[in-house]
């Protein structure tokens, strides 16, 4: 059974964890504090449309398996739900499912209940009740949770989490020989913009503690090359800075997923039995240390 929750605001929330959707019926509004809400009221079926046997759809049948055409009606009622939805991407790393459902009500703060339910492939689906509250998610974003983005995109017609394709990671970042004018914390997510889109910088670095290199998290496409230097300007000077990589996770570039490398990927290992050629890109697959090769010089001017 689907883990699903609805998320209202304040005294008026609503947590429904472990019922599918068709077993939500209606927003619980609390309008008295000390009013109880049993179990049943909350979960309480909605009245649905009787469906008799004989009206639904006869199969047919296409190359030995058998076809169903949706009914009208039931697939309009469908595209009707997801009309104001997104869909998110976590890894849940660093951060409980209980948390994040805390974080998601404090940080966007809905007019109206909505809806999340968990995915495979670590994908959400999230349904709101009006346009507004969907433009606000979608517009007023990055959204972080723990160490994690979430990473969203609009819900499209025939979304299937099995058939998306995982091409971001997060890595951190080292910027060696950076001036200590160049330290504040607004200046390091500066130059961390450079490279992907910058998370955090560590406490060390805005405390200044270590002053051999800055660190900064950055979350990354690893379908293209991570750069190993980058052209600050300032308002007296420019330099370029060298970007060191210090740990990346595994890229399959035949895939285009992460999780695997070409090495172990099963794909390719087939493709390359079946006497075919490979579809691999020259794209690095191992960036570490990449800013210590090919430096160039030093371009400071004051």
């Amino acid at each position: 059974m689907a883990d699903l929750w609805s998320i209202g605001r304040g005294k008026n929330s609503f947590s429904a964890k472990g019922v599918i959707a068709s077993d939500l019926t209606h927003k619980v509004t609390v309008t008295n504090a000390s009013a109880k809400i049993s179990y049943a009221d909350k979960v309480r079926k909605p009245e649905q449309p009787v469906i008799e046997y004989s009206e639904l759809p006869e199969p047919g049948f296409r190359g030995g398996y058998p076809t169903i055409k949706l009914p009208k009606k039931a697939y309009e009622r469908g595209l009707e739900y997801c009309k104001f939805s997104l869909i998110g991407r976590l890894d849940m790393q660093g951060i409980t499912m209980e948390e994040m459902r805390a974080r998601v009500a404090q940080q966007w703060a809905l007019s109206e209940s909505f809806i999340i339910t968990p995915l495979a492939k670590g994908f959400l689906h999230l349904k709101f009740e009006n346009g507004e509250d969907y433009q606000k998610v979608w517009t007023r974003g990055p959204w972080k949770f723990g160490n994690e983005l979430l990473q969203l995109q609009k819900w499209e017609k025939n979304f299937r989490p099995g058939n998306q394709k995982r091409t971001n990671a997060l890595v951190w970042i080292r910027l060696p020989n950076l001036p200590m004018e160049c330290w504040d914390k607004e200046a390091l997510l500066s130059i961390g913009r450079g490279v992907g889109h910058p998370m955090k910088v560590d406490d060390t670095s805005i405390n200044k503690q270590y002053g051999y290199y800055a660190n900064i998290l950055v979350d990354v496409d690893l379908t293209k090359p991570i750069p190993d230097q980058i052209l600050v300007s300032t308002e007296d000077y420019e330099f370029w800075q060298d970007v060191v990589v210090t740990k990346i996770q595994k890229f399959c570039n035949h895939c285009k997923i992460v999780g695997h490398s070409v090495t172990e990927c099963r794909k390719l290992k087939g493709v390359l039995d079946k006497g075919k050629d490979p579809i691999v890109d020259n794209t690095p697959e191992d960036q570490t240390e990449k800013a210590t090769k090919n430096t160039k010089r030093n371009k400071g001017k004051k």
